[in-house]
């Protein structure tokens, strides 16, 4: 399980940084909101399969996955209103 929990941060980090390449470099708005929400989501699977595999590590990683989410709506509000 514990390479379940590796994989979905993997995914969220490698995620993230795909955003900000996209976002920065060829200012792809739309592809970047997307990377953004690949983020959120392996995020908040993050904080379920960590939580079930160490249980007091969800609440410790909750706050990520709120971030992550609340910066996903704005990448794709940021990608409609610019495009």
């Amino acid at each position: 399980m514990v390479h379940r929990v590796l994989a979905a941060l993997a995914v969220s980090v490698g995620s993230a940084l795909t955003w900000a390449y996209l976002f920065y470099v060829p200012h792809a708005l739309a592809a970047a909101a997307i990377a953004l929400g690949v983020s959120a989501v392996a995020a908040w699977l993050l904080v379920v399969l960590a939580g079930r595999e160490i249980g007091w590590l969800a609440p410790l990683l909750a706050p990520y996955a709120v971030w992550v989410s609340l910066a996903t709506a704005l990448a794709g509000a940021y990608a409609r209103g610019a495009g």
